[in-house]
């Protein structure tokens, strides 16, 4: 909804460097269609917190929407070699399987 995204938006402005806002923002965007938005934010989200690794996974999802496969691949390749150290692998493997 628009006031969804103008209250994820306004968290953003106030805290630029909270992953969790950008990341809450970048879902709305998605929900409202705006992917090329939805990926800029989760982008800047793996940015603020490289060790997030759910952050990246998300930003993966969103570049599959978009069509992205060869950069989602990229993502989700970074997750494969993680292992253990990443305990979604399952869900990992089942992406990359998918492009």
């Amino acid at each position: 909804s628009t006031a969804a995204l103008e209250f994820a938006s306004r968290a953003v402005k106030l805290a630029p460097s909270r992953p969790e806002f950008l990341d809450t923002l970048a879902e709305v965007q998605a929900q409202a269609g705006r992917l090329d938005d939805a990926i800029d934010s989760q982008r800047q989200a793996v940015a603020v917190a490289p060790e997030s690794h759910s952050q990246r996974l998300r930003l993966a999802e969103y570049l599959i929407k978009a069509g992205k496969k060869s950069e989602a691949k990229d993502e989700l390749t970074r997750l494969s070699q993680l292992g253990s150290g990443f305990s979604r692998q399952a869900e990992v493997q089942r992406m990359l399987q998918g492009i």
